[in-house]
């Protein structure tokens, strides 16, 4: 068993359902479609607006992206071997009202519908699609991820929304996007686009498995399973020959061991899940961390940012700080000759006097 005690508090959400190939529904036929771009011809038709062509653009991170054409196939590519950080995102974008009917959306039975058909280099990774208009402020809104779990087999996914607002003259841009994939250079292959205006009534289930962005958390009471962390690990991209194994704080009741985690620094936990070979997945698992303490890290520098003296307070604790809701003491360290201006801040998880352990819950 670990060493390290792992309470709740940030919260990781997954979501994987399984089903037989002949239990989902079939795509609509293409012919049907009110807009459609099945990305025939040599070239993509591109505009940095998205009004008459695709736009792409990447943020968040040091990536290079590109989108081409090439005869009934459109690729997305994305560098990240120049990251750091694995925050970054990568979007096409394109308007689509203008070959929809929006007055159809008077209607509350009506509704958008995006459909996709992808296949990804790397796996398993995730996608989403994004429906949104220039009007739009929450773009959080009408947006599903999907899990693709293997690089040989195209996957078909769509979107369906939900009390959507847009009316005659609105544009509407319909989005797709990969997120945090890695530092390596990956590739998505896109069959086709549409996008209709659909009957909720008639128009069957989402394919592909859609899972909500930031899902409302549900309680771990709820979960029949819990499985406590059996091995964990700490490593830094930055520090690569170092070993953060005895990261302690140092507390009147003694050393507390701590998991830490932020910029470069990862922390690596293992469950034993043995138990549930042969399983089928068939709803949403809870991951439950409890912060122990917060620390400022000021950059240039493996413990405060600039190679001067460091000295550590303990505040009081308060319920936005960073410590877990069962009491404790957030730790701030400083760097006496550091600028207060930059900070990035450590998430540690270790002991807080109690025999509760860290659970991922299904």
């Amino acid at each position: 068993m670990p060493r390290h005690r792992v309470f709740l508090s940030a919260v990781i959400f997954f979501l994987a359902v399984a089903a037989s190939p002949s239990a989902l529904p079939a795509a609509l036929p293409a012919a049907s479609a009110q807009y459609f771009d099945g990305f025939d011809g040599p070239a993509a038709a591109l505009d940095p607006r998205a009004w008459n062509g695709w736009a792409f653009y990447a943020g968040d991170g040091t990536v290079l992206m590109d989108f081409r054409q090439d005869h009934g196939l459109a690729s997305v590519f994305v560098d990240a071997t120049q990251d750091r950080n694995n925050v970054w995102w990568a979007l096409i974008r394109r308007r689509v009202s203008q070959a929809l009917d929006l007055t159809q959306l008077a209607d509350p039975h009506y509704q958008l519908r995006v459909e996709a058909r992808i296949k990804t280099n790397r796996a398993p990774r995730r996608i989403n699609l994004h429906l949104n208009t220039q009007k739009t402020t929450d773009f959080h809104s009408h947006l599903m991820e999907y899990d693709i779990a293997d690089t040989s087999e195209w996957h078909v996914l769509s979107m369906t929304t939900r009390g959507f607002e847009a009316y005659p003259g609105d544009s509407v841009y319909v989005q797709l996007a990969l997120m945090d994939w890695g530092l390596e250079r990956y590739r998505v292959d896109v069959d086709y686009v549409r996008v209709d205006v659909v009957d909720t009534l008639a128009s069957g289930a989402d394919l592909g498995c859609p899972i909500p962005y930031h899902p409302k958390p549900a309680s771990p009471v709820t979960f029949v399973h819990h499985v406590t962390v059996e091995h964990d690990a700490v490593i830094d991209l930055q520090y690569q020959d170092m070993n953060f194994d005895g990261w302690v704080i140092r507390e009147p009741e003694g050393d507390i061991p701590l998991l830490s985690a932020g910029g470069t620094h990862y922390a690596i936990m293992r469950w034993n899940l043995s138990g549930f070979a042969g399983k089928r997945v068939v709803g949403s698992g809870l991951l439950e961390l409890t912060t122990h303490s917060r620390h400022p890290e000021l950059p240039n520098d493996r413990r405060c940012g600039c190679g001067g003296r460091t000295r550590q307070g303990k505040l009081d604790h308060h319920p936005q700080s960073g410590t877990s809701a069962h009491g404790g003491r957030t730790h701030v360290r400083h760097c006496d000759q550091a600028p207060r201006r930059g900070l990035r801040f450590f998430l540690c998880i270790g002991i807080s006097g109690r025999e509760t352990r860290g659970k991922a819950a299904f």
